[in-house]
């Protein structure tokens, strides 16, 4: 936490891209960069996983870069994937609060080994790339019989990294017997060609619920866009045969 007593701006945390693990199940991380009486910092983290199957994993993982009301966010760079698995009961989940930007392919997954539920992923902040191409996989999803999938939540997306991200693939397939998580969408998802013929995508896999909440979006719209600039071929929506409401009037 680099700022205590939320009365300054917050400092930055820069972990580069170093390995990102836990000696012992059951670990949870909270990065803060945060703070409501000034700007938020900066945090970049690299890859997070089980150091190749010779540690633990993280279990939860949290991120803030939030500034104050009249201060600007800090921005989250991943540098690699963030693999999350249960501990007993307690599922993986990660939540980002501020802006994320990605600098390769990222995917982010809440269940190894499929022997629990998936946990939730919870983004309150638009993500972009810092880089042309780049696509985010985010897999809640489990094979684990009789339990659920984890909920997704995205607050939309944006170029605040420089880029918009090429293909969002998210999937919360449930076990048998279990329910898919939803997907929550906050806020418009614009996505883009990546300048050499791979157009992009939008796909949502596993047959969970759509909740359209857009109370804090512009004009009550939340939209999925997958070209700008109109100077290339748009790419596909594919929302399959999920049930699409909106959480209000």
């Amino acid at each position: 936490d680099t700022e205590q007593g939320d009365n300054a701006s917050a400092g930055d945390i820069n972990l580069g891209t170093s390995n990102i693990y836990a000696d012992a199940a059951g670990y949870d991380l909270t990065l803060d960069a945060g703070s409501t009486g000034g700007n938020g910092g900066n945090v970049t983290v690299g890859l997070i996983d089980n150091n190749d199957g010779g540690s633990s994993y993280l279990n939860d993982l949290s991120i803030s870069t939030t500034g104050g009301p009249e201060d600007d966010g800090g921005i989250t760079t991943l540098n690699g994937n963030v693999l999350l698995d249960n501990n007993g009961a307690d599922l993986g989940s990660f939540t980002i609060s501020g802006d994320i930007a990605l600098s390769s392919n990222v995917t982010i997954d809440t269940e190894q080994g499929n022997d629990a539920a998936g946990g939730d992923v919870y983004f309150d902040g638009g993500f972009s790339a810092d880089a042309a191409g780049h696509d985010l996989t985010i897999d809640t999803s489990t094979t684990n019989a009789d339990t659920n999938g984890g909920a997704v939540t995205l607050d939309g997306s944006n170029n605040e990294g420089g880029f918009y991200v090429n293909d969002v693939t998210v999937d919360t397939s449930a076990g048998a017997g279990g329910t898919a998580g939803a997907l929550t969408l906050k806020g418009n998802i614009f996505l883009n060609d990546d300048g050499a013929g791979d157009v992009a995508d939008f796909t949502f896999t596993g047959g969970g619920d759509i909740i359209v909440d857009a109370i804090f979006a512009l004009e009550n719209i939340v939209a999925i866009d997958t070209e700008q600039g109109d100077n290339a071929s748009a790419g596909d929506i594919n929302l399959g045969t999920s049930n699409i409401y909106a959480d209000a009037a």
